[in-house]
């Protein structure tokens, strides 16, 4: 959360009442759709959605996701009506694409993305 970023100070009194402070700034990440951010009609073309991922630490993965929240079903790259592909971490943003190369009808859904650092 973006309103929790920021330093956090923990003090520690010993028994014989001598002190350690202890300091750590929290830097926020965030998760953003790049172009389409409503429902979308696409009829005899290919679909991109893009996740940007903003923060100071390079995520370690990234899962796409589909359905109703609380019943989401991930998108793995063994789909063969999805394609996903995830750039590089560079200047403390990395994109992932999923792409839809004849999207039908049946795939109207909710699309997510989830970063994890």
């Amino acid at each position: 959360i973006e309103s929790d970023a920021g330093s956090y100070t923990c003090v520690l009194t010993y028994s014989d009442k001598s002190t350690k402070t202890l300091v750590t700034d929290l830097q926020s990440s965030s998760a953003t759709f790049i172009g389409h951010t409503s429902p979308v009609l696409i009829h005899n073309s290919s679909l991109a959605l893009t996740c940007r991922f903003e923060g100071p630490a390079e995520p370690s993965k990234v899962q796409w996701y589909f359905g109703s929240e609380g019943s989401e079903t991930e998108i793995t790259g063994d789909n063969s009506k999805f394609n996903i592909a995830t750039g590089s971490y560079s200047s403390s943003t990395q994109d992932s694409v999923l792409t839809f190369e004849s999207p039908t009808a049946a795939q109207t859904d909710r699309y997510k993305c989830k970063w994890t650092t």
